[in-house]
């Protein structure tokens, strides 16, 4: 499973679950993952667990082909990927993962940012003779991902929209809204309010719905109500934000929010300074989003997501399908981790 890509880096193994579904004795599971350990294909740590390695020796994967030649289809624009964090940690994935000499091939709308289900039309006959494989990232457009992938070996790269047949590579974007809220909770706040998507059947990003349900779940855990009326829905818009957010806060009276993407932190923190509100001294901020850049002159507290490890696991995944056709569609998770920083402090 480990050579296959079925199991991610960093992914946990469990002693119970190998037994069960290898039908091995304790002694036999046990012999077998010390092996694996000497090998480095995975890290024991004492009264933490079992995970496989963070990073895997290639010479452990010699039934893999050789990928030089991949192929990148989104509807964001070409310019997205070498301008923004996320789309440089992801190329800098793959470019790590691809043997040399590499080439890159992009299927964009030239420098236009379209809606994640609008791909641009492609050619796969003349995709199959360019690329080895695609990897599509932020795509949503589950027909024409399809038909592409009866022709080409294809991996989705952050997210899979349903009816997919294909294989895909996610950020868990539930534990990442989820560690957003549980942080502020953990902190004594007890309104803790959302800025966002709401929750919305025709969404076109899982991304965003996903890190709201882990949102609510934290709520629920800790023995609170999730109210609607806590819910800012800016339906992804920094506009929209400018505009709902002074009556909100008025009438909402949180003293935490989590933020959905970190790109809405800097526009949320500059109408709470227009009305007075100071973070983090009178309102904490926590983003269920990665992001290097700063608010202002403060670290952001935040979700951290490997997206360079996001781009190296789907070219993993992609050469595992090359390499077994008839292995059924791959879905990986990788997992995040809570930063805390100066934009959340405990409540007063």
């Amino acid at each position: 499973m480990i050579a296959r890509a079925e199991l991610p880096e960093g992914a946990p193994l469990d002693e119970v679950e190998l037994r069960r579904e290898t039908g091995a004795t304790v002694r036999a599971v046990r012999a077998a993952l010390s092996e694996l350990a000497r090998e480095g294909l995975i890290v024991r740590k004492r009264h933490v667990g079992t995970f496989v390695a963070g990073h895997l020796p290639e010479a452990h994967f010699p039934v893999l082909p050789k990928l030089r030649s991949v192929g990148i289809l989104t509807s964001r624009g070409h310019g997205y990927f070498t301008s923004s964090e996320y789309g440089i940690e992801i190329l800098r994935g793959m470019e790590l993962a691809l043997h040399q000499p590499a080439q890159i091939t992009f299927f964009t709308h030239g420098e236009r940012n379209m809606g994640l289900d609008d791909l641009p039309p492609v050619d796969v006959a003349e995709m199959r003779r360019t690329c080895q494989g695609v990897v599509a990232v932020e795509a949503t457009h589950a027909g024409q991902l399809n038909e592409i992938a009866r022709g080409v070996p294809l991996v989705v790269v952050d997210f899979a929209p349903a009816a997919a047949s294909f294989d895909a590579v996610e950020i868990d974007h539930f534990q990442a809204g989820y560690l957003a809220a549980r942080h502020l909770l953990a902190l004594g706040h007890r309104r803790v309010a959302y800025i966002g998507e709401g929750p919305l059947p025709e969404s076109t990003d899982p991304s965003w719905q996903q890190r709201l349900s882990g949102y609510i779940r934290a709520l629920v855990e800790a023995g609170l109500p999730a109210k609607p009326e806590m819910i800012l829905d800016i339906r992804r818009s920094v506009q929209l934000l400018q505009s709902l957010l002074p009556e909100f806060h008025r009438r909402a009276h949180p003293g935490a929010y989590v933020v959905a993407n970190c790109g809405l932190v800097e526009p949320a923190m500059r109408v709470l300074s227009g009305l007075g509100v100071a973070v983090p001294n009178q309102v904490s901020l926590a983003a269920a989003d990665s992001s290097k850049i700063k608010a202002g002159a403060m670290e952001i507290s935040q979700v951290r997501a490997d997206y360079e490890g996001l781009g190296r696991q789907a070219l993993r995944l992609l050469a595992a399908r090359m390499a077994c056709k008839a292995m059924p569609p791959v879905k990986m998770v990788l997992p995040v981790s809570f930063q805390p920083a100066q934009t959340s402090i405990g409540a007063q």
